[in-house]
């Protein structure tokens, strides 16, 4: 009886460090410069990506009038997966928002990843901000990591996503409609 005892604590213990580093999946990127562009005025922000349970949350800092300012963005589960639109909300100081289910701050949705991987036709649209984006191509890479490249054809917007369901930042958008571009170095 003592042996099985041993035996049963000896292999919870070996099995215990694997189901933990299951559970600590790395993020692609967990430090970044974003600068963004509105009007042809840059503003580049330092960001710290951290998970937390099922929520991402992006960390911000910028340096503005010699003084350090910061402040978040949390995206739940619901937001990671479903998310149709972009969070436009600027940035202000000491701000720490949770974004509503159907927004992303520079993310894309899982579903958005799931389904420009689908092969069910060669020419794959997503509806994502209300607008038709269609893949152009995946020849490009972010750090090691492929991205979908997207363009609106209707009003120009281009969007470089990183493929990875859990991770699907937007690395790149240019002629944005709305005049908010950015990358993300």
């Amino acid at each position: 009886m003592l042996k099985c005892i041993i035996l049963y604590m000896l292999c919870v213990f070996l099995a215990f460090p694997v189901v933990a580093l299951k559970a600590q999946a790395k993020l692609p990127v967990k430090k970044a410069k974003i600068t963004f562009e509105l009007h042809r005025q840059y503003r580049t922000f330092d960001v710290t990506f951290a998970e937390k349970g099922d929520s991402l949350s992006l960390h911000w800092s910028i340096t503005q009038d010699l003084k350090e300012r910061h402040g978040s963005y949390t995206m739940t589960q619901k937001s990671r997966q479903h998310a149709s639109q972009l969070c436009y909300v600027q940035p202000n100081h000491g701000q720490h928002l949770t974004l509503p289910g159907s927004q992303a701050f520079c993310m894309a949705s899982a579903d958005i990843i799931n389904a420009l991987r689908e092969e069910s036709s060669d020419t794959k649209q997503v509806i994502f901000n209300k607008t038709y984006f269609t893949l152009l191509d995946r020849d490009e890479k972010f750090r090691g990591f492929p991205l979908f490249h997207l363009k609106d054809y209707e009003e120009g917007a281009e969007m470089w996503i990183l493929d990875d369901p859990k991770f699907p930042l937007i690395v790149k958008m240019l002629n944005n409609p709305v005049e908010i571009n950015w990358i993300i170095e």
